[in-house]
């Protein structure tokens, strides 16, 4: 029993300590990916309203619901990992138990041995003496129960306290499946919130290029020259990818 609890608390500790370094990769990802936003914009007034702002921001949520789904998919495991858990531990309760109700009635009847044998010893022994060969077995016999007795007892006193530790380990288990849902939960909320807010923003950047687009349109080739021509026209072509990107 000793050493099935430390090789169940040694894997509980790789199991966290795997999935305590992904969530800090996780984490990391994401602060410097939203870094990386923050110094594209630096000293550019509006920066999120404009065109080349908006592109930088959409693809530093993209990659934020990136690590955020991985997150999803680590806290998925961790709550399969702890309902499975919880079952084992569950089950090794049931059984421990189940054992340390057969210990007491095992306990039991051998308790009722003694005080048989006991009886007949004392009969014997007050009407036959000390000496006598049946006062002398029906003591045999006393003694021999009497030592079950103490080993069953010893064995009942063992299992209460496996039991006691296994119903900690239990509760325990339940606690961290609980906290394991909770955190999955939020995960998929903090995630929706991202894709929403990636969604809100294609749409704000095809508005944005369409106007933009618009208002081009509305100074005539003729009044241009060659090389204002290309330029209009690569405008354009970037503002489109920058939105097919974006949509991407």
């Amino acid at each position: 029993m000793a050493e099935t609890l430390r090789e169940l608390v040694v894997a509980l500790s790789l199991d966290s300590s795997n999935f305590t370094r992904n969530m800090r990769s996780i984490n990391q990802q994401i602060k410097e990916a939203e870094s990386t936003f923050r110094l594209a914009g630096a000293g550019v007034e509006n920066f999120e309203k404009t065109v080349a702002g908006t592109e930088a921001k959409l693809s530093m949520l993209g990659n934020k619901l990136t690590q955020q789904n991985r997150a999803v998919e680590q806290y998925s495991r961790a709550l399969v990992a702890a309902n499975d858990k919880l079952k084992e531990n569950y089950d090794r309760h049931k059984d421990y138990s189940a054992r340390l109700e057969q210990a007491k009635a095992r306990q039991e009847a051998l308790r009722f041995e003694v005080e048989t044998s006991k009886a007949a010893y004392e009969h014997y022994r007050d009407t036959l003496g000390e000496t006598d060969s049946a006062t002398i077995a029906a003591k045999a016999n006393l003694e021999r129960y009497q030592e079950e007795h103490a080993e069953a007892t010893a064995e009942v006193t063992k299992l209460e306290g496996q039991v006691k530790a296994l119903q900690k380990t239990m509760q325990n288990s339940a606690d961290a499946a609980s906290k394991a849902a909770t955190d999955l939960n939020n995960a998929k909320a903090a995630a929706r919130e991202t894709d929403a807010e990636i969604k809100k923003l294609t749409e704000e950047l095809y508005r944005m290029t369409k106007f933009l687009i618009a208002e081009d349109d509305q100074e005539t080739d003729e009044d241009l020259t060659l090389e204002e021509r290309v330029t209009r026209l690569e405008k354009r072509v970037a503002m489109l990818e920058a939105y097919d990107g974006a949509v991407g």
